[in-house]
């Protein structure tokens, strides 16, 4: 998520935040080597958690965005037992270096249904 703040941002102004992207980018990618250089001890944290019935219950945002403006929690917030998922997919099953970057880039089935649908406001609304 770091790099993903990072990377909106840098767009705006490069000059102030390219180096900051880069390096959690760096920090990413190692993160990501450490996990797939040992798979038996990291499996095994995953596969516990996923055990876990509160892994379903607790909600989590699984990318970046600005949460200033209004949102559709649906779109971002999943539960904390679907990145374990996406995880063990990506990096041991599909062998990938990254991460799906959002939601829709994910190859397995993830319910994103959690929250009452997102109704736009209006101006009458807010009176």
């Amino acid at each position: 998520m770091e790099y993903e703040k990072f990377e909106t941002f840098a767009k705006r102004n490069a000059f102030r935040y390219s180096t900051k992207r880069n390096s959690a980018y760096t920090v990413y990618l190692a993160q990501v080597k450490k996990i797939k250089e040992n798979p038996v001890q990291y499996l095994k944290y995953m596969n516990d958690k996923i055990q876990l019935p509160e892994t379903k219950k607790e909600q989590m945002f699984y990318d970046y965005f600005n949460t200033i403006l209004p949102f559709d929690r649906n779109q971002y917030a999943i539960s904390k037992y679907d990145p374990y998922r996406v995880i063990k997919r990506s990096l041991f099953e599909e062998n990938a270096t990254e991460l799906p970057k959002t939601l829709d880039d994910v190859s397995i089935p993830i319910k994103r249904d959690h929250y009452s649908p997102f109704k736009l406001q209006k101006d009458e609304d807010a009176m």
